[in-house]
């Protein structure tokens, strides 16, 4: 009996405890082109990167964004881009997030030393009571010649939702279990 248990409670963490998923289609630009992305300007290079062999750059103050099936903010378990700005000092950018009910939260992002990769966390921004459909990020502009920007690895994770096929296994296999015990 305690074996049968104790199957039953590694399904479950197998069912219920995978990780988070990136629901982004090419977060880290590893296509080697800008696939799953809109953009007015950014391409995928692999000159520098934050991790693989790829990320995307751009010159200037352009976007790249991507849709998505919506999802409940609630369900955002993290939102974030890896960015660099080597030409200047410290740097910033803007970070959109657009909700199912046409309005947008828009964030500017600054910090490091441009010659860093360095990490923003976007989650502990996202409005609770909404469902998001688009991530924008704009580059920035100093008006100078050479005002580049640098993002990779992207991303969108939200809580894992079993597939109908896990639900119904775990069913089953909680009937058996309960039959056994009634016999």
């Amino acid at each position: 009996m305690r074996n049968r248990n104790l199957l039953l409670t590694l399904g479950l963490f197998g069912v219920f405890g995978t990780a988070h998923a990136n629901i982004l289609v090419n977060p880290g630009f590893e296509t080697t082109d800008m696939t799953g992305w809109t953009t007015t300007a950014f391409t995928a290079t692999n000159n520098d990167f934050h991790t693989g062999a790829w990320s995307t750059i751009d010159f200037g103050n352009f976007s790249l964004e991507q849709s998505f099936a919506p999802v409940a903010a609630t369900d955002i378990t993290e939102i974030s881009v890896w960015a660099k700005q080597p030409d200047l000092a410290s740097f910033f950018f803007a970070f959109q997030v657009d909700y199912t009910d046409a309005t947008t939260d828009q964030y500017l992002a600054s910090g490091g030393t441009g010659s860093t990769w360095t990490k923003f966390d976007f989650t502990s921004q996202l409005n609770l009571s909404k469902t998001v459909q688009t991530i924008r990020a704009f580059g920035y502009t100093t008006g100078g010649t050479n005002d580049v920007t640098w993002f990779d690895d992207f991303v969108v994770n939200t809580n894992p939702v079993p597939e109908p096929a896990s639900f119904a296994v775990l069913g089953l296999g909680a009937f058996a279990l309960l039959r056994r015990r009634k016999k």
